[in-house]
C-alpha cells in the first residue's frame, strides 16, 4: 500500500497552484489575484481602493469563479481540517 501524500491537501499549495495556473488578461486581474493571495483564513470583507477612499466588499457577494472568493473558500473549508497534526 503507497503512503498518503497529505501536502496535496494543504490549502495554501491549493490557493498557490490555482493563481499560478491563471493567465491574468488586464490589469484588473492581476489586482485580483493580488488580493486573493493575502485572503486569510475565516475572512469575510475584502479591502480595496486606496487608504483615503476604502471599499469593504463581502467576500460571499463576489463571483463564485472569482479568485479571491476561491482563495476565502478553500482556506476556509479546508483549513479548519487539522491537515497539520
Amino acid at each position: 500500500m503507497g503512503s498518503l501524500n497529505l501536502r496535496q491537501y494543504d490549502p495554501r499549495r491549493i490557493v498557490s497552484d490555482a493563481l499560478s495556473d491563471a493567465t491574468p488578461k488586464t490589469a484588473a486581474s492581476k489586482d485580483m489575484l493580488d488580493e486573493a493571495s493575502r485572503i486569510r483564513p475565516g475572512q469575510k470583507y475584502l479591502v480595496t481602493g486606496p487608504s483615503s477612499h476604502p471599499r469593504r466588499i463581502l467576500i460571499d457577494s463576489l463571483p463564485d469563479d472569482d479568485p479571491r472568493r476561491l482563495a476565502a473558500r478553500t482556506l476556509t473549508h479546508e483549513g479548519a481540517s487539522g491537515l497539520d497534526g
